[in-house]
C-alpha cells in the first residue's frame, strides 16, 4: 500500500472524527474499506465488506473487510 494511500487514510480518519464526533469502529470502517480496497484492485484481489459461513452445526459466522481471490473455497 502507497504512503499516499495511508496519508490519505489518516486525514479521512480525522475528518470523519471532526464531524462525527466519534470513534466508533462502525464510523471508521469506510476510511479503512478505501485505501484497503484500491490495494485489492492493484493485484485482482476483491474486498468482501461481510461474508457469512454456516458450520456444520448451522452456525453462521460474520467474517467482516475479507480480501478474497478469484479462487473459491468450500468447505462443504
Amino acid at each position: 500500500m502507497s504512503r499516499l494511500a495511508i496519508n490519505q487514510y489518516y486525514s479521512e480518519v480525522d475528518r470523519i472524527i471532526q464531524y462525527g464526533g466519534t470513534r466508533k469502529e462502525s464510523s471508521l470502517e469506510i476510511a479503512f474499506q478505501n485505501p484497503l480496497n484500491s490495494y485489492c484492485k492493484t493485484r485482482d484481489f476483491m474486498l468482501m465488506p461481510k461474508l457469512d459461513y454456516c458450520t456444520k452445526i448451522s452456525q453462521v459466522i460474520y467474517f467482516y473487510d475479507i480480501v478474497k481471490n478469484i479462487l473459491i473455497l468450500n468447505s462443504d
